[in-house]
């Protein structure tokens, strides 16, 4: 492996490394089995109350996302070119989330959830052009995602799959795309 090769491999495996290592303050990522959902909030693929049917219908990420699943892409894929699409952004990138489908392909972490904070990273991008500035953001949104997400649902599409079926698949990827969306509008107003 010549010196190039081996900083190219290099690099790709601490980006890797720090993509497996998402952390909420300084936690472990479990990505072994049984990382289940505490009870504390409504399951992501549970059905949704009057109020947040009202919100979810008005979600235009949402369609997106179903129509980019629909038409055979991954779920990280699918979250990744629905907010490419609603960031104003080239949706020929949809292929940077190729490897994150099917739980980094081994059934691990959800493309949805993955999907999601690469999503969260294009918007922290677009709003914050200063390195420093972008890091504290992307940490604060990427934080929050990550919280909002365990307190509804596992991390890994092994524990995932088993508890819901195509409709209760469809509220997940909308109720991602709305979180996602009240995500991209307090990044856009700049809180």
């Amino acid at each position: 492996m010549s010196v190039p090769e081996k900083t190219a491999a290099c690099t790709r495996r601490v980006c890797l490394k720090r993509v497996l290592s998402l952390s909420l303050a300084g936690g472990y990522l479990g990505l072994a089995r049984g990382t289940a959902a505490p009870e504390t909030a409504a399951k992501l693929w549970a059905p949704w109350d009057e109020s947040e049917e009202k919100a979810i219908a008005g979600s235009r990420m949402g369609d997106l996302i179903m129509s980019w699943r629909e038409a055979g892409y991954s779920c990280a894929e699918s979250v990744l070119g629905a907010a490419l699409n609603h960031l104003d952004l080239s949706e020929e990138w949809v292929w940077v989330a190729g490897g994150f489908g099917g739980g980094l392909g081994k059934r691990q972490l959800c493309g949805l959830l993955t999907g999601g904070v690469m999503a969260l990273g294009l918007s922290a991008g677009k709003s914050n052009r200063d390195r420093k500035a972008f890091r504290r953001e992307i940490g604060r949104q990427r934080d929050a995602f990550w919280a909002w997400w365990t307190r509804r649902a596992p991390l890994n599409c092994l524990d995932l799959r088993p508890l819901y079926d195509s409709e209760g698949f469809s509220r997940m990827a909308r109720r991602v795309a709305l979180r996602l969306e009240t995500q991209f509008n307090t990044m856009k107003r700049g809180g």
